[in-house]
């Protein structure tokens, strides 16, 4: 028997609704960057889909090991107050810590951060000419960020004309105005900042407009950058751009998936700490203190990056929690070098195969509800999740073999909603069938007649006949059952 109309429109629409939700372990990222919230503890790991992505990433060689890189953070919980307070300070410590990582001997140094010439506005400052002479004389390459600016950044600072608005569509980034400082011997190196809203993926180069004026400009003057992470592993190896798997990526626009190494996984000191030593204190004056030869043995050889780690700082949701942007630019790099990173499988063939799986589980499902196949949910449950664990693990083998990524779409929530689904057919079908059978255990009453015809009037009266205890409700649920 069918159920009503109304309670299968309604459970259609929560499955397709299921359906959504289950696109949370791949877009996770995109819903929550839509919709402005922050992903924290458990939430985290649900709409980042760390659950699999992570296992998936480390499988075979690919296993993320730490080789190259040295994190220096800034925290307020270590580092004075006023570097966070005042830039113009800050600059200063910078250029101290620079100093100080020269002496350790890194192969390379990467800054995690941009100067803009607003926060410390005027050149003539200590700030600015400490910080400039470090970077300008330093023996260590050192790569430095750039800032951009999308369309809801650039609005803050003024509205959008038509023009600009227009232009935003062949490039949604504008190069924000950094200092740009001297570079006698050619070490001095710049990367965009700019990371993927997927940040899983690898940045590697974006499509800008190097100044707003170029938005308005006739013909669209746009420029591909290289990010950060790109450029710093091209100064440890060159030829990393002219490899195969690099190339093909460039030359197709497309940012690679990497696994993750842990905050803790990773070296990471205080920049304070490196700079005058652990026992230093806070609220001395590290201006003035000696360059110390902190973790020296550690970073000598070793990439450093330097970036914030507060809370009010450069802090993403990942699929290894909230961590400092640092920490994903530092596993950036060392997967770029580690050549441990995926390809993603082409859109039509993610869709195609992902939908395939979801459809025949549907079919299952929806094919084999009623009672008459005999086929009961629980099994229909069982083998919609080997259909699953099919598709995880030609995902795995794709991974492992291929060095593609296969975005998986739907976990159990799905197989879940349509064995919720085929469980309401089933009650709504045994609720009617017990129903009948009460129904048809009350005896019928027989149909008593009058001995004889009573002449009235003339007239012969017909005997009467008592009704059925049978009401009319009951009747027609009997034929509906017979016909179903």
């Amino acid at each position: 028997m069918r159920p009503k109309r109304t309670t299968r429109t309604v459970t259609n629409v929560v499955i397709l609704l299921l359906i959504g939700v289950t696109l949370i372990p791949e877009y996770g990222s995109d819903i929550l960057e839509a919709t402005g919230a922050k992903s924290r503890g458990l939430w985290s790991r649900v709409f980042e889909g760390a659950f699999w992505y992570q296992p998936l990433l480390k499988a075979g060689n690919r296993t993320p090991r730490n080789r190259f890189v040295r994190i220096a953070t800034l925290s307020d919980q270590r580092e004075p107050g006023e570097l966070f307070d005042n830039i113009c300070r800050q600059r200063i410590f910078m250029a101290r810590l620079i100093q100080k990582l020269q002496t350790a001997g890194p192969s390379l140094i990467v800054i995690d951060k941009y100067f803009s010439p607003d926060s410390c506005p005027d050149p003539a400052d200590p700030g600015n000419q400490m910080l400039g002479q470090a970077i300008s004389t330093s023996n260590i390459p050192i790569v430095l960020g750039i800032h951009t600016l999308d369309s809801e950044q650039l609005k803050l600072r003024g509205p959008l004309s038509q023009a600009e608005e227009a232009s935003l569509k062949a490039a949604g980034l504008v190069v924000s105005p950094s200092l740009q400082f001297a570079n006698p011997s050619g070490l001095v190196s710049y990367g965009l900042v700019r990371l993927n809203h997927d940040n899983r993926k690898i940045p590697l180069e974006w499509l800008v407009y190097q100044s707003r004026s170029d938005l308005a400009a006739p013909g669209h003057h746009t420029v591909v950058l290289p990010t950060l992470s790109l450029v710093a592993a091209e100064q440890v190896d060159p030829s990393l751009s002219g490899e195969g798997k690099i190339k093909h990526l460039l030359s197709r626009g497309e940012h690679p998936y990497t696994g993750f190494l842990s905050q803790n996984e990773i070296p990471t000191f205080s920049a304070l700490d490196l700079v005058c030593g652990p026992q230093f204190s806070s609220s001395s004056d590290w201006q003035r203190c000696e360059l110390s030869d902190y973790k020296n043995q550690t970073i000598r050889n070793h990439i450093v990056i330097i970036g914030n780690s507060t809370d009010d700082h450069d802090i993403d949701p990942s699929v290894i929690g909230l961590v400092p942007g640092v920490v994903l630019q530092a596993n950036y790099i060392e997967s770029l070098l580690d050549d441990r990173f995926l390809k993603p499988v082409p859109l039509f063939w993610n869709i195609l195969i992902n939908l395939s799986a979801a459809f025949l589980i549907g079919f299952l499902f929806l094919a084999t509800s009623s009672q008459k196949h005999g086929v009961s949910p629980e099994r229909l449950a069982v083998a919609s999740l080997f259909i699953a664990l099919f598709l995880w693990i030609l995902s795995y083998l794709i991974a492992l073999h291929v060095g593609y990524y296969l975005a998986i779409w739907f976990p159990g929530l799905y197989v879940l909603a349509l064995w919720a689904h085929s469980r309401l057919y089933k009650f709504e079908a045994e609720d009617k069938t017990e129903e009948v059978h009460k129904i048809e255990e009350v005896p019928k009453a027989a149909v008593v007649h009058k001995p004889e015809a009573v002449a009235k009037g003339g007239e012969v009266q017909k005997p009467e006949e008592t009704p059925k205890l049978e009401e009319k409700h009951d009747i027609e649920v009997v034929k509906e059952v017979k016909r179903a």
